[in-house]
């Protein structure tokens, strides 16, 4: 056991690599973070293996500023966020058709460190079914004061200013433009 235990303590990144035997790849996660070695790369390429149902809270634990940008372009591509965005519910989202759902949860869980960045996520996860993933979504906007504030005052004091500012994207935000949507305020009854 003793030597087992120093070839890991030797080698940390070659046993990251041997993922095929979950058991071995956390414990040499773990020792490895134990020794300060960055772990982010060996959890990258098992996500990019299995998007939906990899470990997002594990790649955005090991996300800066250089990282998020790649991290919210594969967010947003395998995980269709606009598509669950399907409006709030109550569902907890705890069985396997929801993956993608908590998978977003976690990503929005770790975002606001990353003020602006993603905003789409958040757009989506502030629509999402899952009452888990709404709550990450707040959560977020909390972190990202300034943000928040811009929002707040585009609104303004008419009663309307509130929905129309939910309808648009952050100021000099445009990285994910979306089509706007016509209002029906004004429709016949």
């Amino acid at each position: 056991m003793e030597r087992a235990l120093s070839a890991r303590l030797d080698h940390p990144p070659a046993c990251l690599a041997g993922e095929d035997d979950h058991n071995l790849f956390w414990a040499a996660e773990r020792t490895a973070k134990s020794l300060g070695i960055d772990t982010f790369d060996a959890h990258w390429r098992r996500l990019l293996a299995n998007p939906v149902t990899g470990n997002w809270h594990a790649v955005m634990q090991g996300a800066d500023d250089e990282r998020i940008g790649q991290i919210i372009q594969l967010a947003t591509d395998a995980l269709d966020p606009d598509g669950h965005a399907t409006g709030p519910a109550d569902a907890l989202g705890m069985s396997p058709e929801y993956a993608a759902h908590s998978a977003l949860g976690f990503i929005l869980q770790d975002l606001g460190r990353f003020a602006g960045r993603g905003w789409n996520l958040v757009r989506a996860g502030l629509r999402n079914p899952v009452v888990r993933v709404r709550n990450m979504a707040v959560k977020t906007l909390r972190n990202w004061p300034a943000l928040a504030m811009a929002i707040r005052s585009s609104a303004g004091p008419c009663r309307g200013g509130a929905s129309r500012a939910r309808r648009q994207d952050p100021p000099g935000d445009d990285r994910n433009p979306r089509p706007r949507r016509a209002s029906n305020r004004h429709a016949a009854k």
